[in-house]
């Protein structure tokens, strides 16, 4: 009986919440958003909060009973190993391929598949060392608020060739600010919303370029926008970290560096092309 109070409770007041909110787009980025800067709706976060800590309640006389369960489940698999991807940073991430390679008995198929991600990593270093500089990048893990990138993202730009002062190499990402952003004077913004695709982040987009106060940057003057498929290249501490590199590799110095990979891995968003814009 617990359980079914348990989904109605969490799902009933964020449905409850979303029924209250004015639903602009999407309703994933509504939800995360205004629990995360509820300032624009109170009531929203208010409904959401109070469903959220009903369900916490509800959920702890189940407490035992999944304790039981857990109980049981690890004495059954006592003797199954798990390997994590380690993130933080890149070396880090493919480190792990050999690791589940031992683990797995598969240790020559690792160390091949190793050589070859470190190999087109190489590949891209040394093809955006024949620029002369390095652009100024701004990689937005989220929009509403202002979210920095953090992780093993800045490192990827900047083994692409890019500068991305506001990221966070090896941390968690941050709000920032419309000031931090506007002393950065992003030649280049990637708009990459965690776990959205490409043309979720693409709406996305456009909807951060309707805010006047954009019009001024050097990326958006010179129609250097990019929305990428975020859930598939940039979120996971995997091996397509690599696509990850080449990607916003190809972003950064497409003169230089090609994009062999999905034709649905970014949309190139032109200024040109937003209908209306407002102050933020």
């Amino acid at each position: 009986m617990l359980i079914p109070l348990i989904f109605l409770s969490y799902f009933g007041s964020l449905a409850s919440a979303i029924f209250l909110s004015a639903i602009a787009y999407d309703w994933r980025y509504s939800v995360i958003s205004h629990l995360i800067s509820p300032r624009n709706n109170p009531k929203f976060h208010a409904v959401a909060s109070f469903g959220i800590a009903i369900t916490g309640l509800l959920i702890i006389p189940f407490a035992g009973y999944i304790n039981r369960r857990m109980r049981v489940a690890s004495s059954l698999g006592a003797n199954i190993g798990t390997v994590a991807f380690a993130s933080g940073a890149i070396w880090l991430i493919l480190a792990g391929i050999r690791e589940l390679g031992a683990v797995t008995g598969r240790l020559v198929q690792a160390e091949q598949l190793y050589t070859a991600a470190h190999s087109r990593l190489q590949n891209v270093v040394e093809l955006t060392k024949k620029t002369p500089r390095r652009p100024r990048v701004l990689c937005l893990e989220w929009i509403d608020p202002y979210y920095c990138c953090g992780h093993w993202v800045p490192e990827m730009v900047e083994l692409a060739g890019g500068e991305d002062a506001l990221g966070r190499k090896g941390a968690d990402s941050v709000r920032i600010s419309w000031t931090d952003i506007a002393a950065l004077s992003p030649e280049i913004l990637i708009v990459s919303p965690c776990g959205f695709g490409a043309e979720e982040a693409a709406e996305q987009a456009k909807q951060l370029l309707q805010q006047r106060s954009w019009n001024d940057l050097p990326a958006i003057l010179n129609d250097r926008v990019f929305a990428v498929n975020a859930n598939a290249y940039f979120a996971r501490p995997g091996p397509r970290v690599v696509d990850g590199v080449e990607l916003p590799a190809h972003l950064i110095h497409p003169k230089l560096c090609d994009w062999r990979g999905s034709r649905n891995a970014f949309r190139k968003i032109h200024f040109s092309d937003i209908p209306s814009r407002r102050d933020p």
